[in-house]
């Protein structure tokens, strides 16, 4: 891909290939990409970011495992975002 080609490091290129299926990845190259997928969904629920190429925002007790996320945490994330969202906007304008 064209991460390859540009030789990017290979977290990066793990993160671009495998953000939307991170537990695919050995163990040991996982994290980075299991951190972007949960961010992903955290910003989708909170009504920030891209979403069009999320089928869903329910992420796979899976990822959440390897990270020791606790899914009741993901509501107050995305409370979390939206409040600094909203700190950044105000400090921006």
């Amino acid at each position: 891909g064209l991460s390859k080609r540009w030789k990017f490091p290979a977290s990066l290129i793990n993160v671009t290939g495998f953000h939307h299926d991170p537990m695919r990845l050995p163990e040991e190259a996982r994290t980075l990409s299991c951190v972007i997928y949960v961010a992903d969904r955290v910003s989708a629920m909170a009504g920030q970011g891209f979403r069009l190429d999320l089928d869903n925002l329910t992420p796979d007790p899976a990822v959440l495992a390897h990270l020791g996320i606790d899914a009741s945490k993901l509501d107050e994330m995305a409370a979390a975002l939206t409040e600094q969202m909203q700190e950044v906007k105000r400090l921006l304008s």
